[in-house]
């Protein structure tokens, strides 16, 4: 007698129940939902980064994940800074430091229903913001520049 495979040696009937609960699992595998969004950034600073006196200094960038942009628009940049959320945030803002001269790529999973990312640069000279989208492309990214007292994007 040869061996004819488990599922092909069954009953019609186990054959069904197995078929169902597989079926089941791809539909559970299939309603977790969509991946949360993810940000491709890269960070390009200026040798005469934030200066002050002369001379070039750190500055921190503070992120702001968002699912729209008005209530930030509206926001007052110092406000910020001092930790003032505003509506239409999807999860807590983060921030990093960046050197002068540093050029720097970050990859990041977002909080869902995030569709852009507000930016604030702490500069001597006073905050500068921008808000870009989040995406990531396969040919290039989004940049944010930080020059002598600003940050653009590219």
């Amino acid at each position: 007698m040869r061996n004819r495979g488990c599922i092909r040696s069954a009953g019609p009937r186990l054959r069904a129940l197995l078929g169902s609960a597989l079926l089941a699992l791809g539909v559970i595998g299939c309603a977790g939902g969509d991946d949360p969004p993810e940000m491709c950034l890269s960070i390009e600073a200026s040798p005469n980064l934030n200066l002050f006196d002369g001379e070039a200094h750190v500055v921190v960038i503070y992120f702001y994940p968002l699912q729209n942009v008005m209530a930030f628009r509206a926001a007052d940049t110092v406000a910020l800074l001092d930790g003032t959320r505003p509506p239409g945030l999807t999860g807590d803002p983060w921030e990093t430091t960046v050197f002068p001269g540093e050029a720097r790529e970050l990859r990041e999973k977002l909080p869902r229903d995030t569709e852009f990312l507000g930016v604030v640069a702490d500069f001597y000279g006073g905050p500068s913001r921008t808000i870009v989208p989040v995406e990531c492309s396969t040919f290039g990214q989004t940049a944010i520049v930080l020059s002598s007292s600003d940050v653009q994007v590219q």
